[in-house]
């Protein structure tokens, strides 16, 4: 029995191929190339997605940069401004003159003299050279608005003036009385030629 069963089972065995082997060996092969095929894909997912999230990132990150920045220049622009505007009153005190005019005579400075664009450029780093710089350029500023007016002229400004004023008074005044006489036709008439003269 025992060598009937032997027989049996060898001759199965026997009864198997190479290719019948090799045919399996070719399935496993295929299956095992799908499950990479698999990973493959899902790992081409997974760095699209990263790749994905990593562009949102640096977008961020190039949008905060980008809103910092414009804050830091827009703080630097306040704080000129207030540095000029205290430079301004303080070579305009003496002499209250117009403000702009002031500050145009500080842009003209900064630009042409280089000594004073030297102070200006380290006015945080040495103040005490600042001070005596702005010192100066409020005596050229005020020597600059000094104005003197010869007498004569201010005398002949303040006659033709008081002749405007006076000849203007004197012409209202006399329309006043002609409008008050007339009645109200003749205001009527008045009125209309007024119109048609327009």
């Amino acid at each position: 029995m025992s060598d009937e069963q032997n027989v049996s089972t060898e001759d199965t065995s026997e009864q198997t191929t190479m290719s019948d082997i090799a045919s399996q060996i070719a399935t496993k092969d295929e299956s095992s190339s799908r499950n990479q095929q698999a990973q493959t894909t899902d790992n081409v997912s997974d760095f699209k997605q990263f790749a994905e999230k990593l562009n949102q990132l640096t977008e961020k990150v190039e949008s905060a940069s980008q809103k910092t920045e414009q804050l830091a220049n827009s703080q630097q622009q306040e704080m000129l401004n207030k540095e000029i505007a205290e430079a301004v009153g303080r070579i305009n005190e003496s002499v209250d003159g117009d403000a702009d005019m002031a500050e145009l005579f500080l842009e003209k400075q900064a630009r042409e003299n280089p000594a004073f664009k030297k102070v200006w450029d380290n006015r945080h780093d040495n103040s005490e050279a600042y001070d005596k710089a702005l010192g100066i350029l409020q005596r050229e500023w005020a020597a600059k608005n000094q104005v003197t007016i010869d007498p004569s002229v201010a005398e002949n400004q303040r006659a033709l003036k008081e002749s405007q004023k006076g000849g203007a008074t004197v012409q209202v005044d006399s329309l006043h009385q002609e409008l008050d006489k007339m009645d109200h036709r003749e205001f009527l008439r008045y009125a209309h030629r007024l119109s048609q003269d327009g």
